[in-house]
């Protein structure tokens, strides 16, 4: 007579299907990106808006640093969802943090900053998408 283990779950895991292309984990990061745009967008809206304060618009200080605290959290957390969890979060998000980071300071660096702009969030996406992509592992 012999015992038979039964299978606890029928479903595959998310974690045994096919590996993520580079375009889905760029996705992923790309989305992290967006919300936390949104996000800073919110916290803009919720200080002030455009409302004067003195000289300056209430919200716009409040924004642009709810922003820039939310995007290196979420940008590689899309990208690791988008792997299937399988890359290295903390690694990523270490790296995005220092890519962007990067960008500001050539930003700051500059006598014209407006090409800087742009490149922190492009640079963090693709540092989170390589980081995710080279630290995968299979199951």
């Amino acid at each position: 007579m012999s015992i038979r283990a039964s299978p606890t779950s029928s479903r595959p895991s998310a974690r045994t299907s096919e590996p993520a292309s580079a375009a889905q984990v760029i996705g992923g990061g790309v989305l992290g990106a967006v919300a936390a745009i949104a996000l800073g967008q919110i916290a803009y809206q919720a200080a002030g808006g455009g409302r004067l304060c003195g000289d300056d618009p209430c919200g716009l200080v409040v924004g642009i640093l709810s922003t820039a605290i939310f995007e290196p959290v979420l940008v590689p957390l899309g990208a690791h969802f988008a792997n299937h969890r399988r890359g290295n979060l903390g690694l990523s998000f270490l790296a995005s943090s220092a890519a962007g980071a990067g960008a500001l300071l050539l930003w700051n660096a500059t006598e014209t900053p407006d090409p800087f702009v742009a490149l922190a969030p492009i640079a963090q996406i693709a540092v989170a998408a390589l980081v995710e992509r080279a630290t995968s592992h299979q199951e």
